[in-house]
């Protein structure tokens, strides 16, 4: 199953996910699958199981980041731009891309973590 972060507290180490039904669902840091750093951030798309603990309270397990914000990060910074997060006014998070200098390098105003995954080239199918 898919689902995006909704939240993630890094000194909890626990967080929520936004499932495609809309639902928030718990997750613990020891459940996040991933070589290195184990953080995710808000937006990042992720793959998942379901469980249900010992309170018949269901919670995500598993975790595989799909996505990151690091990963296109990563893309950005080997063309010298830089993320900038802002939240609009439904307290949405959205994205300005800025180069070394702090000017905005979009059109734009801003954009969804979806609508940045595109400009730099990640293509997510929705199954």
């Amino acid at each position: 199953m898919n689902a995006t972060v909704k939240w993630y507290d890094r000194k909890k180490l626990y967080g929520f996910l936004k499932t495609e039904d809309g639902q928030d669902l718990f997750f613990h840091y020891n459940s996040i699958r991933k070589s290195g750093s184990k953080y995710l951030d808000e937006n990042d798309l992720v793959e998942y199981d379901l469980e249900t603990d010992s309170n018949n309270r269901k919670q995500a397990i598993n975790i595989h980041p799909i996505l990151t914000r690091k990963m296109i990060e990563d893309v950005l910074k080997e063309e010298k731009m830089y993320l900038r997060m802002i939240k609009d006014a439904n307290n949405e998070t959205k994205y300005l891309l800025i180069d070394e200098n702090n000017m905005i390098q979009t059109r734009e105003k801003c954009m969804t973590f979806l609508e940045l995954a595109e400009y730099v080239g990640y293509s997510i199918v929705e199954e």
